[in-house]
């Protein structure tokens, strides 16, 4: 493969990717940069068999530096907080499929992995 092939299949995705990440609502992107999310999750107590809930991965994920989060996740965080406090006993799945729309299931079960 020619490096000019190989350069035009890397910005053709690179602007996929923009177009993707734009569609998405502002204050929702993680705020972790490279780090894996089963290494956030492995760290916050997974390598102890107590794995860190939806709601303490989601702020933990997205937080700023002052640890506070955007309005669009503090609106989402809240929704999650109050479902979970509304029904205690919800699945995280059931908790994934209440508080996120189908396009976002996939990436919040990664998130919490489980």
């Amino acid at each position: 493969m020619d490096q000019d092939h190989m350069w035009a299949v890397v910005q053709k995705k690179s602007e996929q990717n923009c177009r993707n990440r734009a569609k998405l609502e502002d204050g929702l992107l993680h705020r972790v940069g490279s780090k894996p999310f089963r290494v956030i999750s492995w760290e916050m107590g997974g390598k102890d068999g107590n794995p860190p809930s939806l709601e303490t991965m989601y702020f933990e994920t997205r937080k700023t530096k002052n640890k506070t989060l955007e309005e669009a996740a503090a609106r989402k965080y809240d929704q999650i907080t109050e479902v979970r406090r509304s029904q205690p006993s919800i699945s995280t799945i059931d908790l994934i499929e209440t508080c996120f729309e189908a396009s976002r299931k996939v990436m919040s079960f990664v998130l919490v992995g489980r």
